[in-house]
This record gives structure tokens, sequence and C-alpha cells, in this order.
């Protein structure tokens, strides 16, 4: 995962590593009122010449809290905005612990769980793509929504991944996830990283944004080692919301907190409103 930089708001401002590497899941920004962040890199990438589109989602970087040094201030920019799609994953994977380590299917449920409703303060055209396509090389997918990646369906054979990220959508004995390159490892001078290959067939493991309704083919467990069909079907995400937890159940951010954490006015935000699923974007 990489901030998109800030750069923007031209196109083709994200030119600088590792945004630019087809590996890297690349993050931008909008403000508290998801409006995408003036100095929030565009893509495409065409400082290599590839053209490949950036970023892949937004998430929150401007005005966010944050502590240096010992003391609270508020910054903005790309860097703010990464670490809430590592908090998105980090949840996803509490919640569905199947999914630890799948870095590709992880991408893919965060991606298409994203919100496309991305404000612009000025409309723009980048490598061809408008705020009204999904992926575009504004905002990518859109706004993350760790609840959304959580609930994404349908889920037809309820093996938790939804159907638009498993390429064995009908086969709930099976998990099909992608497969994902292991025995990760640097060189004694620190240049150069290796890997395993990502299977036993010897497939690279990688995603793209430009064809977001193909993925990479995925594997199935050791046990069963037969290759699923290259590709996930063309199924529409959809929100599946649970029922609504008992109000006994503790909202963490509603909960005692220090005395240090009350000054801040995202905490008084927080705090007013109603510990249910409908307030939590």
């Amino acid at each position: 995962m990489a901030g998109a930089g800030n750069n923007g708001p031209n196109c083709s401002t994200v030119s600088t590593p590792p945004a630019i590497y087809d590996e890297a899941f690349v993050v931008g920004a909008t403000d508290m009122t998801e409006v995408l962040a003036s100095f929030s890199s565009r893509g495409p990438v065409t400082i290599d010449g590839s053209g490949r589109p950036r970023p892949d989602v937004v998430a929150p970087g401007v005005g966010c809290d944050r502590r240096c040094r010992g003391f609270y201030s508020h910054s903005s920019g790309t860097s703010m905005a990464s670490p809430h799609v590592a908090g998105a994953a980090a949840l996803l994977w509490s919640v569905k612990p199947q999914l630890k380590g799948l870095i590709t299917t992880t991408r893919c449920l965060i991606s298409q769980s994203a919100r496309g409703n991305v404000q612009q303060s000025t409309p723009q055209v980048c490598g061809g793509t408008s705020g009204s396509d999904r992926p575009n090389n504004l905002f990518g997918f859109g706004l993350i929504d760790a609840y959304d990646a959580i609930h994404l369906g349908p889920d037809v054979d309820a093996d938790g991944v939804a159907d638009v990220c498993d390429c064995a959508p009908g086969d709930g004995g099976s998990f099909a996830t992608p497969a994902e390159p292991s025995a990760l490892g640097l060189s004694a001078d620190k240049q150069t990283m290796t890997w395993s290959p990502a299977n036993p067939a010897g497939e690279a493991e990688r995603s793209t944004t430009s064809s977001p309704a193909i993925w990479p083919p995925c594997a199935r467990p050791a046990s069963s080692p037969r290759r699923c069909a290259s590709g996930a079907p063309s199924a529409t995400p959809v929100r599946v919301d649970p029922v609504v937890a008992a109000r006994g159940e503790r909202d963490l951010l509603r909960g005692p907190s220090p005395k240090w954490l009350r000054r801040f006015r995202v905490r008084r935000h927080v705090r007013r409103r109603p510990a249910t699923h409908a307030n939590c974007p």
C-alpha cells in the first residue's frame, strides 16, 4: 500500500515510487465532506510510460489528528489517508480471519465495496476517465467503507468471500481465494526483494484496476490442487446488512475515554452518534 502523493490536482501527478508500481495498492485523499482533496495526486502513471490507472481508492486525509513528539496536531496528505486503508484491512481480517495474508482478496473486497460518491470541487477528466467512471484516475474505485467490505455480497457459497472477488463462487467446499506469493526475502544489500512463485502453476499474483471485474486465477487449498477458472464472475457487488447487534453490545468509540481524548472535536462528534450500524458508513 502506498500514498498517491500530494502533487495534485493535475492529471498524471502520481509520479514517484512506490505509488507508480503495478503491485502497489495506492490511496488518495478526501476531506471530511467526501470531497477529493486538491493535493491528492491523480493518474494515470506516465513517468514510466505504463499509463497505469491510479489511485485504487481514497480515504480521509485532510485535517487528520496525529501525535508527534508528544504533541497533537492536524495534518493533511495521502500519508494520512493510507493508514485508514490499513485499518480497514485489519478490521476485515479480524472479522474474517481466513483472509489474513491474502492480499489480492483483501484488495478486491476493499476496492469493490468502496463508495463512488466522492465529490470534486472542479470536475476533471484524467486519462479518459471522469468521476462517473469506476475506477477512474481521480479517486479510483471510491471512498473506502470498512463495514461494506466486511458485508459485501452476494456470497452464494457462504465462504466469506463475495462472489465478485471469488473465483469459485458456487463451490463452498473450496475457499477459492487468489494465491499469494510466499517466502519473501531481502538480499544482503537490502536492494533486491525475492519471493517464491505465487502458486504451484507459477502464475504471478497480480491485480489490475483497469479491469475491475477480472481478478487473477486463484488456487484451492493445498489439499485440493485443482485450479479455478480464470477471472471472477461479473456479478454486481451489493451491501448485505446483518441483523443490528443487541443494544447491550458495547461500541468502543462510545465507551469511557481518557481526559486528553475528550478535548478533540472528532471525539465529541463520535460520542453523539447512536451506536447503530446505520451511522457507521
